[in-house]
């Protein structure tokens, strides 16, 4: 069960629930991580995001977004997935 509780009107997308992290790449860089964060939104309003657009998070980038799904009651589900990226590079991190 979602306890998660919107304010608006459903014209702009709504996050549903916490961003779950993983670390698909390891090692000691802490921008090595992703997130994916759910989203809902009405149905009619419902735009696919610009992959390299910021996310909530500073320094992490769409580079992903799955189809919508109905939620029931004209609400579109779908799900965005956010990447870390570094300022500068450093030597001592393998590429």
């Amino acid at each position: 069960m979602n306890l998660a509780f919107y304010d608006g009107d459903w014209d702009t997308p709504q996050a549903d629930g916490p961003p779950r992290w993983q670390m698909p790449f390891g090692g000691a860089d802490p921008f090595a991580y992703l997130y994916e964060q759910d989203y809902v939104q009405k149905i009619e309003k419902w735009k696919p995001g610009k992959i390299g657009s910021p996310g909530e998070v500073p320094r992490y980038f769409l580079v992903s977004e799955t189809d919508i799904e109905s939620a029931g009651n004209g609400i579109a589900r779908w799900t965005r997935t956010y990447c870390g990226r570094r300022l500068e590079r450093r030597g001592d991190w393998p590429i």
